[in-house]
Formats: C-alpha cells, sequence, structure tokens
C-alpha cells in the first residue's frame, strides 16, 4: 500500500446560491467542461487553468438540499496532494501539516478560477448569486477520510497493483476481512459495495453458515432475488 500507485485525489467548490440553480439554467444533468488544446494529461493535472471540471447542481436534483428558493452548485477537479507545495500548508513542530492563512488564500484563489472558468464556458452570472462558498481541498480530503493523500477512490487498477497484489479482501488475521475501496481496485460505490458483499459470504463460509450456499447463488446470478427468500425462511 505504501508504494501503490493512487487515484488522484480532488477539489470541490461548493456554492450556496441567492436564488434557484434552475434560474440560472441548471437542471439534473451533470455537465463536463474540457478544454481542446490542452495535453491528456493537462485534463487531469489538477491545474486549475485547464483541468477538467465536472458541474452539478444536488438542489436542482433534489430540492431540499437548500432553503426555499436558494440553490447549490458543485465544481469538481481532480487535483493532488503535492500541489503548490503541498497546498501551501506549514509544518508544525511535530512535523504535520497546518492550515494557515497561505492556505486559505490559495484555495480560494483556485476556487475563483474554476468559477470564472464555468461562467465564461456555459455564459452564466454565477459569482454575483454566491451566498456561500467552501473549498475542499485534497488535505481537506486526507483530514475526513484518513486516505493517504487524500486518494479518492484507493489504488489504480494498474499493472503494478494487479502484480503486487495490493487488494485483497482476506487478512494473514483469523477471522478478519476487508471491504471498501482498498480491498479491490476500481474504487467508488459499486466497488466498496460489491466488496461488502463479498466480506459478508467470507464470514458467512467461515462460519459454516447454512445460508451461505443460498447468499452465494444469489450473488452469482444463479438465483432469484425470490428464491433467495424462499430458502431463508
Amino acid at each position: 500500500l505504501r508504494s501503490a500507485e493512487l487515484y488522484s485525489s480532488a477539489v470541490t467548490v461548493y456554492l450556496g446560491l441567492d436564488c434557484k440553480a434552475e434560474k440560472l439554467g441548471f437542471g439534473e444533468e451533470t455537465i463536463f467542461i474540457s478544454k481542446n488544446d490542452v495535453s491528456r494529461e493537462d485534463h487531469n493535472s489538477g491545474n486549475p487553468e485547464v483541468t477538467d471540471i465536472t458541474v452539478f447542481s444536488p438542489s436542482a436534483r433534489d430540492n431540499t438540499m437548500a432553503p426555499e428558493n436558494k440553490g447549490t452548485l458543485t465544481l469538481y477537479v481532480p487535483a493532488y496532494f503535492s500541489q503548490f507545495n503541498n497546498w501551501e500548508a506549514e509544518r508544525s513542530k511535530e512535523g504535520g501539516l497546518t492550515r494557515g492563512d497561505k492556505y486559505r488564500k490559495l484555495k480560494q484563489k483556485y476556487g475563483d478560477i474554476l468559477i470564472d472558468r464555468a461562467e465564461k464556458e456555459l455564459k452564466i452570472d454565477i459569482k454575483s448569486h454566491v451566498e456561500f462558498m467552501d473549498v475542499a481541498t485534497p488535505l481537506t480530503y486526507q483530514r475526513y477520510t484518513e486516505n493517504r493523500n487524500g486518494t479518492m477512490m484507493g489504488a489504480k487498477p494498474c499493472k503494478q497493483n494487479f502484480k503486487s497484489g495490493v487488494a485483497k479482501s482476506r487478512t494473514p488475521l483469523q477471522n478478519v476481512f476487508l471491504c471498501g475501496h482498498w480491498s479491490a481496485l476500481g474504487g467508488g460505490v459499486p466497488v466498496a459495495v460489491s466488496t461488502g458483499a463479498n466480506a459478508a459470504l467470507l464470514v458467512l463460509k467461515n462460519q459454516k453458515s447454512p445460508s451461505f450456499n443460498a447468499f452465494r447463488c444469489y450473488f452469482d446470478n444463479t438465483s432469484t432475488l425470490k428464491e433467495l427468500e424462499e430458502k431463508l425462511t
């Protein structure tokens, strides 16, 4: 895990609007902003001037996500922990990173660049409608998730990681199994959910539970949910 190639982290800009996002032209769709005159590497570089941007409105999908007659907007880009000298965070005496004025100014500037690009590309005035703005950086994601370098989905499904066998459900410890995006290559919610089901099956098998075969057939798609329920009753 220490040497595994990881997915990128991210910068996410959360905006609270003084009007419904629909008034600005946003709906339930996800908008992808990409530049055509840059290299392939630039698209996922984390450079706010050129990196790809994903834009969507949670409140347009679910109006309970914002107060009445208000809206929310989210801008998301891939980014990396080591950028900008670890996001201008300062080293404490204990060796950890502390987020000071330089860090806050940098993430504000970064968020403003993303908003400017979105306004220009979509031809929408966003800034004048912003009542609240918060920017999460790779340091934020590491702090809240404790994922190394704030990675969003664990280890990449690449040659190096396949050869090293970095992702496993079993451990050297008896009766200890793993699930989540660190136990399978690929990451994301579907992978995390499937590894949870797999860990549950391993527990049932280890306990020689009579329900193991019933669940195994269901997850292997060789029996229906109705057949599973009948076997368990």
